[in-house]
């Protein structure tokens, strides 16, 4: 990414993963995250999460009315970029709406219906149109309510999974 002419600091990664610092005029700060503690690592991947998935919330108001984005619009935008990235995906940025891959929501009507991704978009994008002025983010958020829409999402989490490296139970009998 290229630095805004502007800035007084810039941040950029480099190639091998150390973050360089640039304050103009006075000199670079060269950061390995490799040397920070892991707890520190923790704490900072939290904070990089909680950042990413709250700025999920920053909406424009809606051009027609004026009116804010509701809570329910910015909750289903966090979840819907935290079901991205649950996926597994290593993108950054969900391609198309701004972000997307695939919508796990879509995803879990497709497998409710027995029919294909592209059939039950098609058909959220139909159900969209009618309901929601074509707002198939507001759909979307709805049609998550619905117990089946809801089990099949967390089925689909679950599946995706990685397999734990570590037998809970067999841990659980090493205990004293």
């Amino acid at each position: 990414m290229k630095p805004k002419s502007n800035s007084v600091v810039t941040v950029q990664q480099t190639e091998a993963g150390l973050i360089t610092v640039t304050v103009l005029g006075a000199g670079i700060v060269t950061f390995d995250p490799s040397k920070v503690h892991a707890s520190n690592r923790i704490h900072a991947e939290f904070h990089g999460w909680k950042q990413r998935l709250s700025d999920a919330a920053a909406m424009s108001r809606d051009t027609d009315s004026g009116k804010p984005a509701t809570p329910g619009d910015k909750e289903a935008a966090i979840r819907e970029l935290a079901d991205f990235y649950m996926t597994g995906a290593a993108e950054w940025s969900r391609v198309g709406t701004g972000g997307g891959g695939k919508s796990l929501t879509i995803e879990a009507i497709a497998a409710i219906k027995g029919v294909t991704y592209e059939v039950a978009e098609a058909e959220v994008v139909k159900f969209a149109t009618a309901k929601y002025e074509g707002d198939t983010k507001k759909a979307l958020a709805f049609l998550r309510t619905g117990a089946r829409v809801s089990a099949a999402m967390d089925e689909i989490r679950k599946a995706r999974m990685p397999a734990p490296k570590v037998d809970a139970d067999e841990a659980l009998a090493e205990l004293g």
